[in-house]
């Protein structure tokens, strides 16, 4: 089970009808789904229509971790997201 909280800056949900929140698996204390994903280097961060969500900053800093420590697409290749690893 998992536990999805919206951004009280963004809409809960996106054209599409699809909800939009974080979410953190209960028992993984506070680490966000998507800090674990950006954290593994299997993500990068994106920002809409250049309005910036509530935790940006944490999530690029996360990000930016996962690229020095060469971890994921970083390794894979080179952080080239739209290429296929070697």
């Amino acid at each position: 089970m998992y536990i999805s909280d919206s951004d009280p800056g963004q809409d809960a949900r996106d054209r599409f009808g699809r909800r939009l929140g974080y979410v953190t698996p209960e028992g993984a204390g506070t680490r966000t789904l998507q800090e674990r994903v950006l954290a593994a280097g299997w993500a990068r961060v994106y920002v809409y229509a250049g309005d910036p969500f509530g935790r940006v900053d944490g999530f690029r800093a996360v990000a930016a971790e996962a690229e020095r420590a060469r971890l994921g697409v970083w390794a894979a290749c080179d952080g080239r997201f739209d290429r296929p690893a070697r």
